[in-house]
């Protein structure tokens, strides 16, 4: 079985983002604290009634998209993970698979050789696998990315066991990007957003021929009420470039500040949501508007959202909320008023057209609704893809 590539998109990636590879090291070892000595053996043992004991044809590795799990049928579902997932196949009694020798033995890679020692835990995954799939129909081993040593190894593990890999799209693209960043290279398909997704995946090199269309990876709720047209509530929605370098930060930053600055010369309420991967942030301390909530609470509490290149601005649009990116060359990001996800305003324009962009009507746009999306796995598990 191959494994030489498991670390590959860390190690490239590194060269260009000096401090990514570190970034992952801390996210796995963080994980791999949770996973007490023996733990596959103690929860096969314990919770022996959530073991596969027939044939599956959706394997998902982690528990990202809960909706997605939620609407196939639960006896062709089973789900390979951690703890957290543990958690929630005892609460939703789905068939449920261990990993964690995975998140502790990957999480030593990043500084040793466990090349021997990852074999023998992927050997006896395809194993495992083989065993539990039908042999006519084909089952999908389905990911949130195949980039990333965990998900890169069970890409590997479904080659040797002959199962297709699906990779879910949970980010937006951009055609700026550095092909060797996005995901899509290492599994059989690869399901987008919509057609400017596909277009802009399929434009930075990957084959079309794996590409599919799927929409968004859950339903969004609409939530098109306004609090007050007269006071409207607005969100900075943040990302972690501070982890990028001071160049990223520091522009980052200004863009920040200057934003405040002319929303409260207004005294319009300003809130900034911080990334997920930026609750570290030094700066956090210094802010005193920083809202805790999850995006859901986000949407139904403000009316205007504000960010750089993420992608959660398209799911305020879905919503039937006002996002409008802050367009920026520094990083390498498209048009999104262009793709038609929602409104852009330059960096150096924010003085002059973030307020009267504030008050437009929220952006037309229509994406594929999310019964598409189980559509497009039932479909691959179907036939001989």
């Amino acid at each position: 079985m191959n494994i030489s590539d498991v670390y590959e998109y860390v190690e490239k990636r590194n060269l260009k983002d000096m401090k990514f590879k570190n970034n992952v090291a801390r996210l796995y070892k963080n994980n791999a604290k949770w996973v007490i000595p023996f733990y596959d053996l103690i929860s096969s043992t314990i919770f022996f009634w959530l073991k596969p004991r027939e044939e599956k044809k959706y394997l998902f590795l982690g528990s990202r998209f809960t909706h997605l799990i939620a609407a196939l049928p639960k006896n062709e579902v089973c789900i390979i993970g951690g703890p957290r997932q543990l958690f929630y196949c005892i609460k939703n009694n789905i068939s449920y698979i261990p990993n964690g020798n995975f998140w502790k033995l990957l999480s030593l890679g990043f500084e040793q050789n466990i090349r021997s020692e990852l074999l023998k835990e992927c050997s006896t995954m395809s194993s495992n696998l083989t065993k539990m799939v039908k042999k006519r129909t084909p089952a999908l081993i389905i990911l949130e990315n195949d980039s990333l040593p965990l998900q890169r190894a069970f890409c590997n593990i479904a080659i040797e066991s002959g199962i297709k890999t699906v990779c879910i799209q949970h980010g937006l693209f951009q055609s700026k990007t550095d092909p060797e960043t996005i995901d899509g290279w290492k599994c059989d398909y690869f399901i987008c957003y919509d057609a400017n997704q596909r277009n802009v995946i399929s434009g930075l090199g990957v084959s079309s021929e794996k590409i599919l269309i799927g929409g968004f990876y859950q339903p969004i709720e609409r939530n098109s009420n306004i609090s007050n047209p007269g006071q409207l509530k607005i969100c900075f929605l943040g990302q972690p470039w501070f982890k990028y370098g001071d160049e990223y930060k520091n522009i980052y930053l200004n863009i920040l500040e200057r934003t405040a600055s002319q929303l409260s010369k207004y005294e319009i309420k300003f809130n900034f949501k911080p990334h997920p991967w930026e609750m570290d942030a030094l700066y956090l301390s210094d802010m005193e508007n920083v809202f805790r909530g999850d995006m859901t609470e986000a949407i139904s509490q403000h009316d205007v959202f504000l960010s750089l290149t993420s992608t959660a601005l398209l799911e305020v649009t879905m919503a039937g909320k006002v996002a409008i990116q802050i367009y920026d060359q520094q990083f390498a990001c498209d048009n999104f008023e262009k793709l038609g996800y929602a409104y852009t305003i330059r960096s150096e324009n924010i003085e002059s057209s973030l307020l009267e962009t504030a008050h437009n009507s929220p952006f037309t746009f229509e994406m594929p609704d999310f019964n598409n999306l189980v559509y497009q796995l039932e479909k691959l598990a179907k036939v001989n893809v």
